[in-house]
């Protein structure tokens, strides 16, 4: 265990978790050593009356990848609001406690419901302008120069003036990185630039489609990258 900031509230986490005789969640089959390295999970809102984990599940199975390992079939929960991911600890009487990753050591992650697998990557790990502290939503198209990447974020937002009602609204920021290009996606225009020879077509496409090229709906995207990038 390594990199741990602050080393104070790390010390915390040790001393509580030893205390219970817990074991976290996840461990890879190549290493024995218990996951502990984090910080104690406290929900910044009432989760009672707002979900906002990416799948709307706290307890969602993946992979995390700590430093160069694969830790595989853990518990956990990627929060939009606070950037935040958060396993699932169980203690020797299996009550539940939750830890929040320490972003220094968490490289990438991924997310599964169904069929599908959702890749998450740390953002300097994708594009040196991207942010080392967060964590983008990674898509590969048939161009290996080409990657697709959204940073999935929530934000809070009054319903209406006069009150302290509130509810979270998506905040995403849509990228195209081609080759050591990093390019913001923010409307039609901006994915057309990436096509110059293919505008007609690329136009012709979205209309007949009726695709919507928002932010509130990144994977309308896809289709149009899997078809104009090969």
């Amino acid at each position: 265990m390594k990199n741990i900031h602050p080393p104070y509230l790390y010390l915390l986490v040790i001393i509580m978790l030893i205390s219970i005789k817990g074991y976290a969640q996840p461990r890879s089959k190549y290493d024995t050593i218990n996951l502990i390295n984090g910080k104690v999970w406290v929900p910044k809102i009432n989760i009672a009356k707002h979900n906002t984990f990416f799948l709307q599940n706290l307890n969602q199975k993946g992979n995390l990848k700590i430093n160069e390992t694969w830790f595989k079939n853990s518990v956990f929960g990627y929060d939009l609001y606070s950037n935040e991911l958060v396993v699932n600890i169980k203690s020797s009487k299996n009550a539940k406690r939750y830890i929040v990753l320490n972003k220094d050591i968490l490289n990438a992650f991924e997310l599964r419901s169904n069929e599908l697998v959702y890749h998450f990557v740390r953002g300097n790990n994708l594009h040196q302008a991207l942010s080392p502290y967060q964590y983008y939503q990674l898509t590969h198209t048939p161009d290996p120069n080409l990657k697709y990447v959204v940073l999935q974020t929530l934000k809070r937002k009054l319903t209406s003036s006069g009150t302290s009602d509130y509810k979270f609204v998506p905040a995403n920021k849509l990228f195209i990185i081609k080759g050591d290009q990093l390019i913001p996606i923010g409307g039609k225009k901006d994915l057309l630039s990436i096509f110059p020879d293919k505008k007609k077509e690329v136009k012709d496409f979205i209309r007949s489609k009726n695709i919507k090229i928002s932010s509130k709906y990144p994977q309308a995207i896809i289709p149009i990258l899997h078809n104009f990038s090969n």
